[in-house]
């Protein structure tokens, strides 16, 4: 009767305090995958339910190893033996993958975490500009939006579309809803030069904004006319004067028509 309560206290001790120990290793929490730009900042973390030793490592596309400065390249690590490890300075798009192993104070058991996915993507750049010159007259409107194309950076993209009087990006002014990769501005109704530029703003940390050339629209008044020559009377036979037109105003060299009528219209 000895022998069983001691093989059965042994038992217990043996299923009971391992659970016990092993309970206190749960990885409970972790935070999302993340998405920077080249350089940026990122940082993963996890929750456990106790106070443990935080082993965090690199996949290398063979094996897991701890993190170590310069792999990848340009990588800085901080903070890599606590619940919340530090990514810096990465130099070369790509798609990494990080985990934690944390285990308890004596060793005893540990939890691996998911996979954490950090891509990193090329800055935001422009691959398109906006039409940089457009000539109209008053009361005119562009034949096409002002509109640019940009790649890179992490979604979602925040377009804003500035006008100016000068032809610059630092002193223009913004445009009420004009939040799009396009914008047509309203009718022109005066003469003079107009500057438009946009600013993109992507999402992801280490992103940096960038803005389009300027775009510059330029409004003559329309064209006017006036013929050099007053009413004359001539005799039946006569040669009426030469009849000059004077046009000023409009855009580019015109085209001329000449008509006759027997009415004053």
């Amino acid at each position: 009767m000895t022998y069983r309560v001691l093989i059965s206290a042994l038992i217990y001790f043996l299923l009971f305090s391992d659970l016990s120990v092993c309970a206190q290793c749960q990885i409970i929490q972790e935070s999302d995958d993340v998405s920077i730009c080249v350089g940026g900042p990122s940082s993963f973390s996890i929750v456990t339910n106790s106070v443990g030793i935080y082993n965090w490592q690199y996949f290398n596309s063979v094996i897991w190893q701890p993190v170590s400065n310069n792999v990848p390249s340009g990588a800085t690590f901080t903070s890599s033996d606590e619940d919340t490890l530090s990514i810096n300075s990465i130099a070369i798009a790509g798609i990494y993958n990080f985990r934690c192993i944390a285990s308890d104070s004596l060793g005893n058991c540990s939890d691996t975490s998911s996979v954490f996915i950090l891509n990193v993507v090329q800055d935001l750049s422009i691959s398109e500009q906006p039409t940089l010159s457009e000539t109209l007259c008053t009361g005119g409107v562009l034949p096409i939006p002002l509109s640019a194309t940009f790649i890179g950076g992490v979604g979602p993209l925040s377009y804003q579309w500035y006008s100016n009087s000068q032809n610059n990006t630092e002193t223009g002014n913004f445009i009420s809803d004009a939040n799009f990769n396009e914008y047509t501005p309203p009718i022109f109704t005066s003469e003079g030069s107009y500057f438009y530029y946009l600013a993109v703003q992507s999402a992801g940390a280490g992103c940096h904004p960038v803005i389009t050339n300027v775009a510059s629209v330029t409004v003559f008044s329309d064209p006017t006319i006036s013929i050099s020559t007053e009413t004359v009377e001539i005799c039946i036979g006569g040669t009426i004067p030469n009849l000059t037109a004077l046009v000023s105003g409009g855009i580019g060299t015109g085209n001329y028509q000449w008509y006759s009528n027997v009415l004053s219209n």
